[in-house]
């Protein structure tokens, strides 16, 4: 009897844990979307001379027109002792990833160093009071405000929508732990039979059929958008972008 009603405490450990996640994965959204509905009225941006200041050291080993698979283990592309607001690209910089890995994609000119500086001076870095910014990265709800001001057309979707509907995406969704945990957000194609997954944690290139792509990221979602390519090619983002 004390073993059964310890295995359904347990359970219901369980359920309570579930539920918190998901708890926080709501109130991690209802926050994202509300800072970034008040940035594009009152951006908060880096300061002037901290942006200057990374863009000045991140050229220094800028990475241009290249795929980025892993953020954390690729150290051939240098990407790693690069700076976002007062943050490590290395641990905080996959939104910007995942921005680069479609400009490379669509064939489009793409210099890391500026796309970090474009987050930093558009008011596109998460801002998390007491955390310096940069920490906790860059908004996935301005991923799309983003792409539009290089000129890069995208159509907001649904989980359901991106597993059926061959395209190139950003897609964003919470890492297991739920909101303490992070996020992430990563750009993948899908052929109508397989989604390529660039730059998924350590795996760098994961490919998920769409029951796996279910399986892994249906309870995690947070949004994402599809890939539209521009009427005509424009100019890579400059520091006065």
């Amino acid at each position: 009897m004390a073993e059964r009603e310890r295995t359904g405490y347990g359970r219901r450990g369980k359920r309570w844990k579930r539920a918190a996640v998901k708890f926080g994965q709501w109130v991690g959204q209802f926050l994202l979307l509300i800072e970034e509905g008040l940035s594009r009225l009152y951006p908060r941006r880096a300061r002037k001379s901290l942006s200057d200041a990374n863009l000045a050291r991140n050229r220094l080993n800028d990475v241009r027109n290249t795929m980025i698979t892993d953020q954390d283990e690729d150290l051939t592309t240098g990407i790693n002792g690069m700076r976002i607001g007062r943050a490590s690209v290395g641990r905080c910089g996959c939104e910007v990833i995942a921005v680069n890995n479609a400009l490379v994609y669509l064939g489009r000119d793409a210099s890391f160093a500026e796309l970090e500086h474009l987050f930093e001076i558009s008011g596109a870095l998460t801002k998390v009071p007491f955390v310096p910014i940069g920490g906790f990265g860059g908004n996935p709800y301005a991923i799309r405000r983003t792409l539009r001001a290089l000129g890069v057309d995208s159509v907001k979707v649904s989980a359901a929508e991106m597993n059926v509907e061959p395209g190139a995406y950003v897609f964003s969704f919470w890492n297991r732990g739920g909101l303490f945990d992070g996020l992430h957000t990563v750009f993948s194609v899908f052929d109508g039979s397989r989604h390529t997954v660039y730059n998924y944690g350590h795996s760098g290139t994961a490919r998920l059929d769409p029951a796996e792509w279910e399986r892994r990221f249906s309870g995690r979602f947070i949004t994402a958008c599809r890939i539209e390519e521009p009427a005509a090619p424009v100019p890579s983002p400059s520091r006065d972008a």
